[in-house]
């Protein structure tokens, strides 16, 4: 956290954002100070993510918020070296583990190759 944040010191989320209220509906903390800090409602930040240029996601510090899309957010989690890898058996969604998905690849390949669906290179005896 850098010294001149400004964290939300209400309820926060697993992420650490900031969720308050407002007009009767829970909206992250950062999205509404970043709207009421550049004269905008809500509404007018519908589609676009607004970034953390400090890194910490309970910071309310209105000059420390940027507009942006997914993809300039994407973007500076890979730069500020904070991709995770989410793939195969470490993504949450995932059904199988690397030791089940081989075994069901095998017997999968090992069936279309039995019924000719899979072409096979020919053996050079």
């Amino acid at each position: 956290m850098r010294q001149d944040c400004k964290e939300c010191l209400g309820y926060r989320n697993k992420g650490g954002y900031g969720v308050m209220k407002y007009q009767g509906k829970p909206v992250f903390a950062h999205r509404l100070v970043y709207s009421l800090a550049n004269g905008l409602e809500l509404q007018d930040i519908e589609g676009w993510v607004v970034r953390h240029d400090c890194d910490n996601p309970a910071c309310v510090n209105p000059e420390h918020l940027t507009i942006g899309t997914v993809q300039d957010n994407v973007k500076d989690r890979m730069d500020r070296g904070r991709q995770h890898d989410c793939s195969g058996a470490l993504n949450s969604n995932a059904k199988l583990t690397a030791e089940q998905r081989k075994k069901y690849w095998n017997a999968s390949f090992l069936v279309a190759v039995s019924t000719g669906k899979v072409p096979c290179p020919e053996s050079s005896a």
